[in-house]
């Protein structure tokens, strides 16, 4: 998917059932993943173009997964089974 200033970022798998991966061309500052009550469940403050996390612990469910680069901020949904 690309942002609307056209920077790609993608985050797979989806669904999921533990490891996801997200990836950009500019520097990610943060991740955020908040669950269906709108609570963030999970902060990732890690500048750099690609991350990967572990979700194997997380209830399954639908998830927006929160990627601010440095100008804009995208949201993703994320289905982890």
């Amino acid at each position: 998917m690309c942002s609307p200033g056209g920077v790609p970022v993608k985050v797979f798998p989806n669904p999921t059932t533990g490891k996801v991966n997200i990836t950009s061309a500019e520097k990610i500052n943060t991740v955020q993943f908040i669950n269906q009550y709108g609570q963030v469940v999970y902060h990732i403050n890690q500048p750099t173009t690609t991350i990967t996390t572990d979700l194997s612990n997380f209830s399954d469910g639908l998830y927006i997964v929160k990627v601010q680069l440095n100008n804009e901020v995208l949201n993703f949904r994320l289905i982890k089974k």
